[in-house]
Parts: structure tokens; sequence; C-alpha cells
């Protein structure tokens, strides 16, 4: 299309403008602009833009609508956005306009209450003026007479960016602002000079306000704040670079600028274009003298230290603005913004080690850059900025943990972490340094101080497993954990909590501090100055146990946090690992295991009471009082044992296959503290023990217990004989029990026979103790020997015996009965034979012999062989005495006592089941002591016997039938009729009671007890009338449901009592038809209401019935 035809086009569209300002005729000339050639615009832009700007220019009584107004605005856009603007008259009169639109006529330098949309498109506007306009147009900008409609404009856009809600004008505004300082185009030197001359008379305004969107309410958005922040230092870099100012060298430049006088593209024109000054610009122009830059600084410095404390916000995108705020702040104003350097490199220390890639990528750029740029010989160099930092942040670092909040407290410890990667291999000029190393280590050991308020860690006690002593709630028992790695069975240790933190990001950060100085650092010289501060004071022993622990695993360089100063390199090869780290960690477990630092106090309950008292009550208690502890100490000695066991755990991982050569000295006070009653304290242990079975190459716990047994036994055998030196040997043993194989048995046979004599000697003083052991033995050859075939009845003739007895009983039919009282009528009235029956029952009875003989395959001789005395298995023997010597405790005082021995006689009495002949003896032995406990004063034990009885009824059968008959079963009815009447009047709170729980094991099991007992018809009325009551809806719902099954057992045994005795308690039918006529009615005792207590319970089991 000619220009002329286009021009015959937008004629009459332009006319129509001007004469009617219409929106339609706007957009019927935005249709048209869509179809002429950008060359046609080009020629044709003023004769365009004149109604457009004749809108604008109307006074506000003859302006039309907001909506035209934007549509002209949006015109205007497009047709700037497809030319050049070369007349500086129009880019003027545009800007000027343009900037009226939208400010207020009555409030000089703020925006009016127009729409949003017309607020953008004329940001927008603005926008494509600067960028489509050469320099020999927008340098006018910067002469004296434009400088107060410039002022204008840039005041405009910071009230739109300050007050606005639409976050897009609010960035578009910030835009704006940096659009018209040219920022980014290439210009020359002088060019730039001007610019900043120029801004330099707004920037106060301009970082005033920028600097309150940036420090607002974070819901105005992570982009408007990220926009404010690049703005900031997009505008201060402009104005104080030092290449403006003339501060930098000769032959330096600045890295920014470039020597181009013009844009690519567009036609040079003078730098220094001739205008006309005036007065009032003249008046705004600023003189940039050395004081000036001074002064300018000096308020420049307070809003950065403002300004970085964003540093720390949670959105990354603000953190990589404020990187960039930093980058460019250090790259181009380190001379004119002397005070602001440490701050700014605040922020890049902090930031390099971010957890998003981009921002430590960013970060690590920028450090690099103002590395390379700022090491002169005249200047300070960057490693004595980070070291005077350091030891100034570690100076206020104890205060800053106990007075800032959590997000404070972190963001100064990545600050301290950032220092230290960024010192790298020179961390050990620093620690060199006497005031240095010892700032650094009394800020450490204060930070970590630990919190010992908690007493739940004290109260919660190692449970009597029979596999393992560790809480399974907490650590997995099965062996196949020995694969996992550090990192995937942390989550099994305790959190650690600390005074001044509660945050597990900051004790993480913390954690990488000490793995950092043990990477670069000396660790002999860490190692021993920490050990003299854990000499010198019991409140800060625990503290430096935890930083060793780290740093030695610092060593590894497995768990560094990666910098741009770590390469492949130094991880293969550590610089401070020497050929003496195996004399260190030797010298510190003899220091970890010395009795005055891992024999403390745990409890104040000791089951372990000392026999003889020598010289200062033995040398373990000359530091510490045996009894009255405070719980804080208590507390405080568990986890101090506990960094003791993590230490050894970490010696295993920095040595590997080396630390079996310190396993003679570590791994029996290990297997000391997997046996402790304190449950924390074991799980440590565990998880220390795993570790070592890592690091040495062990499959499993059981296997470096079987390779080390012959040490472990003969350590358990020497500490024996000093039982009051040694009281916590036997749990050496208990442990290789619970932990180790069937192989352990004959090699610990010695050792048991030792605890059993020291059992006898030791009868009132440590009881406990040994029956712990012996609970743990038996508990192991169960888990051991789970099933064996009867050693007294191999071919399980007596077994087959029952069942054929049994068959016959339940294959009895009715007809078979009557005959038989038919037969025997005979017989009583002399119709046959006595002898002759008295033949043909003999024949029977040896017709069935046979007919058994031979179903069961034996010969007569199998059958009549005499019994022969068979040698016992070892494990047999074993419980056997144990069972033989635990019996004499039963009466004893001592209520856990009694506990424990009645859990070991249970058990026994599971491995011995398959021995009858063994157990029926022992169960006729240990009857009279076992029938006290059933009115034992403490009703634990009482609770605990009757279980036990359980688990002899179903050993042994009927062989204590009678006894428990005579001896047990009044005990338990009298109980059960006199707790039911407290049961039926209880509220919620009952089920706390020892009283419940006795009610509910006795109801639980009895109803198995009388079937596997096969009592008679009178015990089963005393058992069905004693639990009757609890049939009632008035009990708690969970005795109820004992109670239904305790007459579900009974109906097996005796179904017409029981029915006979529900029918008089409730029944549906108070009358009983009889099947003939010749009967009597019979009628029930019980009622037929259906409100009667009973009625749920008993029709439920009248149906089964």
């Amino acid at each position: 299309m000619t220009p002329q035809k286009s021009f015959d086009k937008l004629r009459p569209i332009c006319v129509a403008i001007t004469k009617r300002h219409s929106t339609d005729d706007i957009q019927r000339l935005n249709g048209e602009l869509e179809n002429i050639d950008r060359e046609d615009i080009q020629r044709l832009h003023e004769y365009i833009l004149f109604p457009l700007r004749y809108i604008l220019k109307l006074s506000p009584n003859q302006k039309p609508s907001q909506e035209t107004c934007e549509a002209a605005v949006r015109c205007i856009t497009k047709v700037i956005d497809s030319c050049i603007i070369g007349n500086w008259e129009l880019y003027g009169d545009l800007l000027t306009h343009l900037t009226v639109l939208i400010s207020c006529p009555t409030n000089y330098g703020q925006v009016n209450t127009s729409s949003e949309e017309l607020k953008l498109a004329v940001v927008s506007c603005i926008r494509t003026l600067v960028k489509h306009s050469p320099w020999s147009v927008t340098g006018h900008m910067y002469d004296d007479a434009f400088m107060p409609a410039l002022g204008h404009c840039i005041s405009i856009m910071l009230s739109i960016a300050e007050r606005e809600d639409l976050r897009d004008l609010r960035i578009e505004a910030m835009e704006c602002v940096l659009d018209l300082s040219l920022t980014g185009s290439d210009l020359s030197a002088t060019q730039s000079k001007q610019i900043s001359d120029v801004f330099a008379a707004f920037l106060p305004g301009i970082v005033i306000a920028l600097c309150k969107i940036a420090m607002g309410d974070s819901k105005q958005g992570h982009g408007v704040i990220s926009c404010a922040i690049h703005v900031w230092a997009k505008m201060v870099t402009l104005v104080m670079s030092d290449g403006s100012l003339g501060l930098l060298p000769s032959n330096t430049a600045t890295p920014s600028l470039t020597s181009k006088d013009s844009i690519p593209g567009k036609p040079d024109v003078p730098t220094q274009p001739h205008m006309k000054t005036t007065e009032a610009g003249r008046e705004l122009r600023v003189k940039r003298t050395t004081d000036w830059v001074k002064d300018t600084g000096q308020k420049l410095n307070l809003l950065i230290n403002k300004m970085v404390t964003l540093r720390s916000n949670s959105n990354w995108k603000i953190r990589l603005a404020m990187v960039e705020f930093a980058e460019s702040l250090l790259l181009y104003c380190t001379r004119s913004l002397p005070d602001s350097v440490s701050p700014l490199l605040e922020v890049l220390v902090e930031l390099v080690g971010d957890e998003y890639h981009q921002v430590s990528m960013a970060t690590q750029k920028a450090l690099e850059k103002f590395s390379a740029l700022h090491l002169h010989e005249d200047s300070k160099t960057l490693v004595e900025i980070l070291e005077e930092n350091l030891h100034s942040l570690m100076t206020s670092l104890p205060r800053l943990m106990r007075t800032s909040d959590d997000s404070h407290k972190l963001s100064t410890l990545n600050l301290v972490l950032g220092y230290l990667k960024l010192l790298g291999n020179k961390v050990n000029t620093l620690l060199y340094s006497a005031s240095h190393l010892k700032r650094l280590s009394t800020a450490l050991l204060q930070v970590l101080e630990l919190d010992t308020s908690d007493v739940k860690i004290v109260e919660e006690k190692t449970p009597l497993a029979e596999v393992s002593p560790v809480a399974t709630k907490s650590i997995p028992s099965s062996t196949d954990k020995t694969s996992l790695t550090h990192q995937q069975y942390h989550m099994y240790q305790r959190k650690k909590y600390f005074k001044h933190f509660r945050d597990d990001k900051i004790y993480e950060i913390l954690m990488q501090i000490c793995r950092l100085l043990g990477f670069y650092g000396d660790i002999q010289l860490l190692s021993d100055h920490f050990m003299e501060k854990f000499r010198e004071s019991i409140s800060q022993r625990k503290q430096a146990i935890l930083i060793i622990n780290e740093l030695l695993m610092g060593t590894t360089g497995k768990d560094v946090p990666k910098t741009w100063k770590i390469t492949e390199s130094d991880i293969s090869q550590p610089q401070n690992v020497e050929t003496n780290m195996e004399n260190i960690i030797e010298t510190l477990l003899e220091e970890y295991i010395l009795p005055t630092n891992w024999n403390l106090q745990t409890s104040n309950q000791s089951e372990v009471l000392p026999s003889r008292k020598s010289v200062s009550d033995r040398l373990l208690v000359m530091s510490q009082e045996r009894a009255g502890l405070s719980l804080g100490t208590l507390h405080s000695n568990i986890l101090q044992i506990c960094f003791l066991l993590e230490g050894i755990s970490t010696f295993s991982k920095v040595l590997g296959a080396n630390f079996s050569l310190l396993l003679i000295q570590s791994l029996y006070p290990v297997f000391e503290k997997l046996g402790d009653e304190t449950a924390v304290i074991s799980q440590t242990a565990y998880s220390t023990l795993i570790d070592i079975c890592n690091s040495c190459s062990y499959t499993s716990i059981d296997h470096l217990i079987q390779e080390n047994s012959d040490y472990l036994v003969d350590a358990i055998s020497h500490n024996l004989r000093h039982l009051d030196w040694n009281p916590k040997s036997p749990d050496v043993l208990k442990v290789m029990l619970q932990y180790g194989n069937a192989d352990v048995l004959p090699l610990t046979q010695d050792v048991i026979d030792e605890i059993l004599d020291s059992l006898d000697q030791h009868y009132d003083e440590n009881a406990v103790l040994f029956m712990k052991v012996l609970h743990s033995l038996v508990c192991a050859v169960l888990r051991w020997f789970p099933h064996h075939k009867d050693l007294n009845d191999p071919k399980g003739l007596k077994v087959k015996s029952r069942e054929r007895s049994t068959n016959k009983q339940t294959t009895v039919s009715v007809k078979d009965f009557i005959s038989e009282y038919l037969r025997q009528q005979k017989i009583a009235d002399g119709d046959v034979d006595d002898d002759d029956d008295v033949e043909e029952e003999n024949a029977e009875v040896e017709e069935d012999v046979k007919k058994d003989v031979r179903d069961d395959g034996e010969n007569d001789s199998d059958i009549y062989e005499p019994d022969k005395k068979l040698d016992l298995p070892l494990h047999i023997t074993v419980v056997k005495q144990i069972l033989e010597r635990c019996m004499h405790f039963l009466s004893s005082k001592n209520p856990r006592l009694r506990l424990l021995v009645l859990e070991v006689v249970e058990n026994s009495v599971l491995v011995l089941q398959e021995v009858e002949n063994e157990l029926l003896p022992l169960i006729h032995k240990i009857w009279p002591p076992m029938v006290q406990r059933f009115v034992d004063e403490e009703q634990l034990v009482t609770i605990k016997a009757f279980q036990t009885l359980l688990t002899m009824g179903e050993a042994s059968g009927d062989f204590i039938r009678k006894r428990v008959v005579t001896d047990v079963l009044p005990k338990l009815v009298s109980f059960l009729e006199k707790q039911a009447a407290t049961s039926g009047k209880s509220g919620p709170a009952y089920k706390h009671t020892v009283g419940y729980k006795q009610q509910l094991s006795i109801l639980t099991g009895v109803g198995q007890l009388c079937i596997k007992l096969e009592i008679g018809c009178n015990e089963c009325t005393s058992i069905a009338n004693a639990c009757l009551p609890y049939l009632s809806v008035k009990q708690p719902l969970t005795l109820q449901q004992a109670a239904m099954d305790v007459f579900k057992c009974l109906i097996e045994i005796e179904p017409d009592l029981i029915w006979l005795l529900l029918s008089d308690t409730f029944t549906p039918t108070p009358v009983l038809k009889p099947a003939s006529v010749g009967f009597p009615l019979i009628k029930f005792a019980g009622t037929s209401c259906q409100k009667n207590e009973y009625a749920k319970n008993v029709t439920s089991l009248l149906e089964i019935l």
C-alpha cells in the first residue's frame, strides 16, 4: 500500500476523532493501523497522533470519558511502537500531557483518582515512548529546562508504585522510573554522567519511596518487592558509581559502561545538545562534590542496613533480588559507599549456601567477581574483611541467640556458615589466633546449651522385651537394620532440645558449621581445645562432646556442605586428615569411657545396692551423690552418656575398618549401655552398635557378638567376681543373650553358673539385677528353640490316645445311649448270663486294644517298653536350673522382684512344656509360694500370677486341676463378687485403676482356663454366678464383653446349667411349654421385662444356646 492510500484511509478517521472524540472512532483507527506498513506509519505518525494528542489536551470540562482517554492512550502506544519519535517537541509534549492526564490538579506530585486501567495505559505509553526515541530526543530530558517536568513524571510514577493496589501497575511504574534513566541502554561515559547528574537531584525521593515499598507488607507480592529492590540498586548505582564520580583509577573501566556514543540503528547526534536553560532547572540540579558524596553515602547506608534484612525473606525470588542488589553495589560503589561494604557482603555470605540453586549460584558468581575486582595491594583484602566480620559476629552470637526470634537466629547462623565457606582453607589462619579460637568456641558452647527441664527422658525406662530392650516404636529390632546408613536411620535418634532455639534448621546449620571447621581446620588443635573446655566446666561437657563429634564427622568430608571452594579432590583427600587420626581418636575414646564420665547416675531408683562401701563410697561415686539428684541433673547425665555413645559411633565412621583395633576398648562399655534401664541410652547404644557393624563389616549385631564373644565373656566373668566395683556387668550378659543367637549359650554356660551362684550369695542386694539376666536368658531360649517334639513321648502315643478318647466321647449318640441302657436293664433282670457277658466284654476290650495298636502302627513290645531317662538338651537343663532357683524368690518383699520372678516362671513353663517329666515336678514344687501371690498385697503381682497360671494350665492340663479348684478358684470368685459392685457404680476414670485391670485380666482368661482344666459342675456354677453381675449394662463395656466370653466358654462345658442360670436371670418367655401334655409347665425365676439390666447380654447368650 502506497503512503497516499494509507493517508486516504486514515484521514477521515482522524477528522472524526478530532470532531467527535468517540471511542468507536479510536477503535476504527486501531483496526486500520493493523493493515498499514510500519514505513507509512513512520511517515504519518505526527498526523495520526494529532487527534489523539488533542484529546489529551482538552480542558477538564471538555475532556471525554476515562474509557475514551484510555483508548486514545493505547492507540498512541500502538503508533509509537511502530515508529521512532525523532521530534523533541512531539516527545516532550506527549510526555508532559501523559503525566498530567493521571496527575492530581490540586496536589502536585500525586496521582489522581482515575481508573487503574487508564493509569496502566499511561505508564505503558511513557515506557514505549522512551524506548522508541533516540538519544537526540531523549537527551533533552536531562536539560535544565525539562528537569521540573521530568521530576513531576518521576514523582507520579513513585506515587503510583506506593499507593496503588494493582501489582502490575506498581511494577510498571517502577520500571518506568528505570526507563527514564535510560538504564540498560548503550551510552557513552559522557552521556551516562549527564544522566547521573540529573538523577542525583531525584535520588533521595526515589530511594526513600522504593525502600518503603521493599520493606512493606509481604502481602503486596514478591514481584513488587523484587522490582523495588532492583530499581533501588540501579538508581543508586547510576548516581553513586565509582566510575560516574571519577573515583576509579584512569586505567580501570567501569564494567557496566561502554565507549559507545550512540544506539545501534539510530542516527548519531551531538553528545551535548544545546538548549536554553531556565532558572528552575538550575535550582534543581545538584553538584556532586566530595562532601556531597560522603554525606549521601552515610544517608544511603541507613537505608541499606534496612534493605539487607530482606536477605532472610522466605521467598527465594526476593533473596535472588537481594543478591543482585548486593552485587551491583559491591562492584560499582565500594568507594562511594565504604560503610556499606560489610552489610552488603553479609548478604552474599549468608546466601552462598541458600537451599535454592538459583540463589546460591548467583551468590557464588557475585563473590567471585567481587574478590577478583577488589584484591588490590592498597586496599583491605576480602579475607581480612571476612575474618573481621566473623570475629564481630561470633562476639554477638550468644546475645543474638538469647534475644532474637528463630528467623533472625537462622539468618545469623547462615551468615557464620557463609563466612566459613568463603574462608575455606584459610580457616586455619583464623583458628591459630588465640582470640579468634576462644571467641568461636565460646560462642558455639553457649549457643548449643541444652535444655534439661523435660523429665520424660528420665521417666522412660527400657521395657522388659523378649527380643530387644529397645523400644519397638523407636528403633526396629530386626538385624537387617545394619545395612542402613546414618542418614537413613537418623530419624530413630531422639530429638535434641536446646535452651536458645527450637527450630531443627538452626541445629542443622550449627552442625554444618562444626563439620566445616573439622574439614578445613586443624583437627588436633580443635579436639584438644574443646577437650580442655570439657574438663574445665561440667555445664559445658555435653556441648563440647557434641561439637567434637561433629568436628570429627567433618574430617570425612561426607556431610560437609558444598561450596564453590570445595572440589572433589578436597573431599577425597581432606587437607586436615593426617596420619595420626587413629591416635587422636584413641585418646578421645580413653577420655570418653573414663568412669567419671561414663558411669553417671541416671536414676534415683537404682536396683543395684552396694553391699559394702570402701574408701569414699567407691571411686564411682566420689564426684556425685548416689541418691537425691534433681531431675535436671539426671537428664543432663543421660544426655552426656548419649553424646558419648554418639561419639563412639562417629569414631567408627571416621576410622572405618581400622576401628576394629579399638573394639577391645569400646565394645564392652557400649554393650553395658545397651542394657541400661534408661530407654534413650539403650536406643543410642543400639544405634552405635549398628554403626560399628557397618564400619567393621559385621553383618549383624549377633555376628558382632559371636566374633567377639571370647573377650566379652571373659570380661563379664572377671567383673562378676568384683560385682561391687562393676554393678553393671550383668547387663552385658543380658544384652548378649537378647541380641545373640543359640551359639552364644554354650559359650556363656560358665558365666550363667556364676550368675546363679552370685544370686545365692547376694540374695538381698542384687536379686533384681540377676533376675533380669535370667529373664533375658529364658526369653532367648524361648526365641532360639520355638518348637520341639515331646521328649517323653517321641512317637506321639499320648497325643493320639487323647485324641482317640475325645473322639469316642464325642461320637456317642442318643441311640447308643438308649441301647446300652436297655442292655444293662436286661442284665439286672437276669435275662443275660453274667459269665457270657463278662467274656464278651473282655473280648471287646481285647479287640479294641489290638485295633488301637494296629492303627497306631505299634507292636506290643513298643507299648510295654520301660521308660528310659533321656539326656536333656543344654537349654532345657539351664531353664530347669533357673526355675529351681527362682521359686524361692516368689515370697520376696520386693514387689518388682516378685513380678520379675513370675515373668521368668511363665517363660520357663513355655520352654519346658514339651518335657512333662521335668515340668510337672517343678510345678508341684513351685505351687505353694505361687498360691500366695493370688492374695498378694500388690494387685499387679496378682494379675501377673493369674497370667502365669493360664500358661501353666495350657502346659500341664488337668495336672493342676484339683490344685486350681481348691486353692485358686475360690480366691478368684471372691474377688469378682466383691469387685462387681464397685465397677458397676464406676465412671470412665475407673478404667485406669489396678482393680479394673485385675477384673479384666481374670474375666479374659478364666473361661479358657476352665476348658483346659475340664472343671466340674460345681466349679462351673460358682464361676458363672461370680461372672453373672458383669453381664449388667451398668458395668464397663470391656468387662461386659469379657464376661460374655467367659459364658461362651462355660457353655461348652455345661450348656444345660448355663441355660438354666441365664433363664433364671432373664428370659424372653417366662413359661416354658412342654413338648407333651403329660409334663407340667416350667416357670423361670427371671423376668421378661426388656428394661432388665441383663436383657441385652443374656439374650445374646441364649441365642447361642
